[in-house]
């Protein structure tokens, strides 16, 4: 057995333990290989820091994307790396757990993470960052037909454009055109600094998605001019969503929260929306599929400039309860269209 206190001379990071092992290394930077034959294999928990991980304006999308390959984990130790190629989950999940550690993205592809069909997606304690380069950095995190997805605890920080919008985008397979939707996961107790939006849930026109959880989220939209953001937004054939306890202040954006086009059974519950032009969007018709089973209640919608809750036409067999939210808006209190 062999202890190190250093592995990493110029990051001066990186103390673990090895075994001699023997045989070439498969992986010379995470275990070297020795004088004499044989290689130090790593026995601890591999950290980007003891793989050639470097802090700063350093692109480490290749140790980055060997870790998610071989470990499946992303461990900072406390450090904050920037890599510039998308991520690509693979089968060995994604697990990222870093209390005083982060992601920064700084590329050009639409997504910093993509997930497919991914079942173990741990995102956790992390600060997430992201640029959008090539002006269509569309979100820090894609899930496509993925499951058992738990991402808590973390702040999202996104720039101010137009182009950088739902920092969580979790939809069905193949990036939103296959047949394998999303299902069960939780997005909970995370703060959203974004210049868009926060989250998007959303199906195919055949392929349904159930059974998310988004709550108890600060979600504040850092825009200084008027955007398109819909700071929540549920859509196409999605069932079971549960959006509820969030504190959303959507300044400049043009809804707190949507729901819209073939939603059915979405909870919508004691949510503070405030700012921005309409508190909730509930769409249920105007040329689009009808919505069918949404709750919207406590809680409060403050401050919009348009509508506090501003409706579609509905469906005559729909079925939408709105009771005891406290209205305070400049525009109406409820819109019926």
């Amino acid at each position: 057995l062999l202890k190190t206190s250093v592995h990493n001379t110029t990051s001066n990071k990186g103390g673990a333990k090895y075994i001699v092992t023997p045989g070439a290394s498969p992986d010379p930077v995470g275990s070297p290989d020795l004088a004499g034959g044989g290689y130090a294999k790593l026995l601890s928990i591999p950290t980007i820091f003891n793989h050639g991980g470097l802090t700063g304006a350093v692109d480490n999308y290749a140790i980055l994307q060997g870790l998610l390959d071989t470990t499946g984990i992303l461990n900072t130790e406390g450090g904050t790396f920037e890599f510039e190629t998308q991520l690509i989950v693979g089968s060995q999940g994604f697990k990222c757990i870093n209390p005083k550690g982060g992601l920064y993205y700084k590329g050009v592809s639409a997504q910093a993470i993509i997930a497919d069909t991914n079942s173990n997606f741990l995102l956790q304690n992390t600060r997430c960052t992201w640029d959008n380069d090539g002006t269509d950095a569309q979100s820090f995190v894609s899930l496509n037909g993925s499951s058992n997805y738990h991402i808590d605890k973390n702040k999202f920080i996104g720039p101010e454009s137009s182009s950088a919008y739902f920092a969580i985008r979790v939809i069905e397979d193949n990036g939103g055109s296959g047949t394998v939707g999303s299902t069960q996961g939780y997005i909970n107790n995370n703060i959203f600094n974004v210049g868009q939006s926060a989250v998007l849930y959303q199906g195919g026109s055949s392929v349904e998605q159930n059974k998310h959880f988004c709550t108890h989220n600060i979600i504040n939209n850092i825009a200084a001019g008027v955007t398109l953001a819909e700071m929540i937004k549920v859509d196409l054939n999605s069932n079971l969503v549960d959006v509820s306890h969030n504190i959303i202040d959507g300044t400049n954006a043009s809804s707190c929260i949507t729901v819209e086009e073939k939603c059915r059974n979405v909870v919508c519950a004691f949510n503070q929306n405030s700012n921005g032009t309409w508190g909730y969007r509930l769409i249920g018709g105007q040329a689009l599929e009808p919505i069918d089973g949404v709750q919207v209640y406590g809680g409060y919608c403050h401050s919009q400039t348009g509508a506090s809750i501003i409706l579609g036409s509905w469906n005559p067999l729909a079925k939408l309860s709105i009771e005891s939210i406290d209205l305070k808006s400049t525009g109406d209190g409820i819109d019926g269209q």
